[in-house]
């Protein structure tokens, strides 16, 4: 019978665990990740901010480096077929509008 109790126990703890493991709604309900649900929003709407607070450039200085150092690589005849650099590296010098020629051979 101690046997039994114990299988049943055993059995039961097991079940639990898996079912907090596997199941994270259950577990946040049990152990507080249910947070949202203690705060509340006043009824009504939202004011949204129509004027832009941030200035945009047309150019900055971090993506001119980032153009330089990809249009400073070489186009290797084997990377012609692959995705990855030959498009960057294309673009690139299209944005800095250097070696457009050899950026058209390219393509073509």
């Amino acid at each position: 019978m101690k046997q039994f109790l114990k299988w049943v126990l055993t059995t039961i703890s097991i079940l639990y665990l898996i079912l907090l493991v596997g199941n994270r709604q259950v577990a946040g309900f049990l152990y507080g990740g249910n947070s949202y649900l203690k705060h509340s929003l006043s009824s009504g709407n939202v004011e949204v901010p129509i004027q832009r607070t941030i200035a945009w450039k047309t150019r900055s200085a971090f993506a001119d480096s980032v153009y330089r150092l990809w249009a400073n690589k070489p186009i290797k005849e084997e990377e012609l077929d692959e995705k990855g650099t030959v498009p960057q590296i294309l673009l690139a010098k299209m944005m800095l509008n250097r070696d457009i020629s050899e950026v058209n051979n390219t393509i073509l």
